[in-house]
């Protein structure tokens, strides 16, 4: 028997991936991380040890889970430190630590260089082929 469920999540990440896809400037990669290859897992530390919660590849549903189950929630430009396993980043806005964890630690958000293929966490990171 199908389990409904299974088919709506299967259709959700189709759809992410079409997203993805369509996006100006993001990979095909960066698209097909939304296919239910591999699983994500919160490796955020808590006062009991690691979270461990499986996370989608859905940048809102992961911004969701760490506001609701972390606390990052509140002013955005608030000074916190990443939490997340081995992370030994400096200081961060609270606005940008939610990216921060999507495109350095679970690598959801990633851009692919159309001039020389090299793949970023970001698209603003100073590389030299897209510079002025």
């Amino acid at each position: 028997m199908d389990n409904p469920q299974a088919n709506t999540l299967a259709q959700l990440y189709e759809d992410l991936e079409h997203l993805a896809v369509g996006f100006t400037g993001w990979s095909s990669e960066s698209a097909s991380s939304a296919a239910p290859t591999a699983a994500l897992t919160c490796n955020w530390v808590t006062e009991h040890g690691f979270c461990g919660s499986i996370l989608t590849h859905d940048p809102k549903v992961v911004s969701a889970h760490l506001r609701d189950h972390h606390g990052l929630k509140g002013r955005e430009k608030e000074v916190i430190n990443c939490r997340w396993n081995g992370c030994h980043s400096v200081q961060m806005q609270r606005g940008s630590l939610v990216r921060h964890v999507l495109s350095v630690h679970l690598r959801i958000l990633q851009w692919t260089c159309p001039i020389c293929a090299k793949t970023f966490s970001r698209k603003d990171t100073g590389h030299p082929c897209v510079s002025s």
